[in-house]
């Protein structure tokens, strides 16, 4: 008759070895491969940007409207508008004239913008296309339906802002830090984002 002792000691070697068994099982279901998706299933990739005529710019901008601006900014102007081809609200910013004749780059601009415009990220607004022609240099972007972060960053006298708490700034700030993120590691070839504020 065996001792207590190898009763105590097969018992334990066979519950390990149970549990080594079910714990490979766990580790094969999860660990198994997908399928693949075929080709149908999977969502279209967004092709580059396009380029726009320049009259279609003009026309949605309703010649460039001072009623139609939105923002403006060291690089330019930004004007909401409504193409043509699509009927969708886009953002439109015309560079400023002095900085279209610096740069005598044309070919740089729209291969740039076409790099750019394969950024998919939450964070990063979509370049949908451009448009140059002599002395002028366009960006056709989405069109993001929200106030300017400057219209709610304003300190009151007593130095506390009235619409953001310190835990919205943050948030807003760690969401532009992933859009950053995506830009500078997540593309190929990076792209590093040279005028943040």
């Amino acid at each position: 008759m065996k001792s207590s002792q190898e009763i105590a000691y097969y018992f334990i070697l066979s519950l390990l070895a149970a549990f080594v068994v079910i714990l490979c099982l766990v580790l094969i279901l999860f660990c198994r491969k997908k399928p693949v998706e075929s080709e149908e299933s999977l969502p279209a990739a967004r092709i580059s940007a396009q380029g726009y005529p320049s009259t279609d710019i003009d026309a949605a901008t309703d010649g460039f409207n001072h009623r139609r601006i939105i923002g403006t900014g060291r690089l330019g102007t930004v004007y909401a508008a409504v193409l043509p081809s699509d009927q969708k609200p886009v953002a439109v910013k015309r560079t400023h004239p002095s900085l279209v004749l610096s740069n005598a780059c044309l070919g740089l601009i729209s291969s740039m913008l076409k790099t750019l415009s394969l950024a998919q990220h939450p964070n990063v607004v979509p370049i949908l296309g451009f448009s140059q022609a002599p002395g002028e240099r366009i960006i056709v972007m989405g069109f993001v339906s929200a106030v300017s972060l400057d219209y709610y960053l304003p300190e009151n006298s007593d130095g506390a802002s009235s619409v953001l708490d310190w835990s919205r700034r943050l948030r807003i700030a760690a969401g532009a830090a992933r859009g950053l993120e995506y830009l500078h590691g997540g593309m190929a070839p990076s792209i590093v984002h040279g005028c943040f504020r």
